[in-house]
């Protein structure tokens, strides 16, 4: 991160952390509703039960049943699943009898019938909205869990939301929290250093010796970029199954040889981030004919 500043300064650039778009439906969601969160120590320490809800917790997140306190045998467990035909999302940590089978399409649907039916007291009809309302029923201090970059539709938004509508009715007589976990700690420390270095996030700009802050520039899409810079190079050091995103770049620097599907005329150079010679790089960007760059 630090030499990607170095580098910002060196080309008079403007250096963007960005945000995945399940962060940004967390936010909505937020800023909207309201919540009810929790931490990844509450749940390990005061929890009974957790549900796991989604299919890549298990690769994106191995470490994850542990850290929660899964292994101690002293919580109830669920995990909701639908089927894929990824094999990297096919394992689990938990056995048959409690992983619930659920279409991300019905998921919805069976979450909305478990709120109706907390509501009026009653129990659900469908196969999976009465086994969550049976799992549930127990339980003193509750939440769910699921990883935040696999829910980032509309659909997925009125999903988080209606289990955001489940913990508040939950926590009038007990505790129910919500926990979304980002599997990328890399993208909190790199806008925490910018934020350290320049006293800006999550977009800086070097212009005039120093480091501004450009508001006309805040909320811009990837699309609104391309037509803004010459020069845009996109630095990642995620190591994920989820394949690389089609992206407007020119020029795309990963510690994995993901080839992506350009959308920029021309051919995207492709390397490992640790082969990236800063000083070559600086100069071959300066010296071309862009004039407006961003990192």
């Amino acid at each position: 991160m630090r030499s990607a500043l170095r580098l910002t300064q060196a080309l008079g650039a403007t250096i963007h952390i960005g945000q995945s778009s399940g962060s940004e439906l967390l936010a909505r969601t937020i800023q909207q509703d309201g919540w009810l969160g929790s931490t990844m120590a509450e749940v390990a320490s005061h929890s009974d039960t957790i549900v796991y809800v989604g299919n890549s917790l298990y690769a994106e997140l191995p470490r994850l049943h542990s850290l929660l306190g899964g292994e101690t045998k002293t919580k109830r467990l669920l995990h909701i699943k639908s089927r894929t035909n990824r094999r990297s999302q096919e394992g689990t940590w938990l056995p048959a009898s409690d992983i619930v089978e659920c279409p991300s399409l019905q998921l919805y649907d069976e979450l909305t019938e478990l709120c109706e039916s907390l509501v009026a007291r009653r129990m659900p009809i469908s196969d999976v909205a009465k086994q969550l309302h049976e799992f549930l029923a127990p339980a003193i201090n509750s939440a769910w869990v699921w990883q935040v970059d696999e829910f980032t539709s509309e659909l997925d938004l009125l999903i988080v939301k209606r289990l955001l509508t489940i913990a508040r009715h939950l926590s009038a007589e007990k505790r129910c929290s919500l926990l979304a976990v980002d599997p990328n700690p890399g993208r909190v420390t790199a806008e925490e250093t910018l934020r350290w270095t320049t006293g800006l996030s999550p977009t800086a700009t070097w212009k005039a010796g120093r480091w501004q802050k450009e508001d006309f520039r805040t909320g811009y899409s990837l699309d609104d970029w391309r037509s803004e810079f010459d020069y845009i190079l996109l630095v990642r050091g995620l190591i994920s199954d989820r394949e690389f995103p089609q992206l407007p770049v020119d020029a795309l620097f990963t510690s994995q040889l993901v080839v992506p599907q350009p959308q920029a005329a021309g051919p995207i150079q492709l390397r490992r981030a640790a082969e990236i010679d800063l000083p070559i790089l600086t100069r071959s960007v300066s010296e071309g004919p862009n004039k407006n760059p961003s990192l």
